[in-house]
């Protein structure tokens, strides 16, 4: 009965990623959303919807980057993102209080404040600063 009373007033963090070369940019913004709240959601996108952001598929395929991220424990819960692009059903899934954002996930952010106030949600947007931006970015590390 404590458990359950307990977790009721958790703060969930949500954060959402590619993580495709799982490097010490993606540790980064892991450890520091985890700060935000008491209970981290990783939501890793599908590797279709990889395509369609980026217009590639990611180098490494879904299966091994959920492993990688659930294999680093800087996760509570590691989750596959929905398979419609801005489906947004995994805010409903996880109800989160809190969804940290990467300094370069500008579309993310735009698409979510959009989403937000079109449904009337109050879940905070926190955005997290690169560890260094010119060295452990996945555009970089990976070409």
């Amino acid at each position: 009965c404590i458990r359950i009373l307990v977790s009721q007033f958790m703060v969930k963090v949500l954060a959402f990623g590619v993580f495709d070369g799982f490097h010490e940019g993606h540790k980064f913004f892991l450890r520091e959303a985890k700060k935000l709240g008491d209970f981290l959601v990783v939501v890793v996108t599908p590797d279709e919807v990889v395509e369609l952001i980026k217009k590639k598929l990611p180098r490494f395929n879904l299966g091994k980057r959920l492993k990688e991220i659930q294999d680093s424990k800087l996760a509570d819960e590691v989750v596959v993102g929905d398979k419609l692009l801005e489906g947004w059903e995994i805010l409903q899934k996880t109800n989160p209080e809190i969804i940290a954002i990467g300094y370069d996930q500008n579309d993310l952010e735009s698409s979510l404040k959009n989403h937000l106030k079109s449904e009337k949600l109050f879940i905070t947007l926190k955005t997290i600063p690169p560890l260094e931006e010119t060295k452990y970015k996945s555009s970089l590390i990976n070409n």
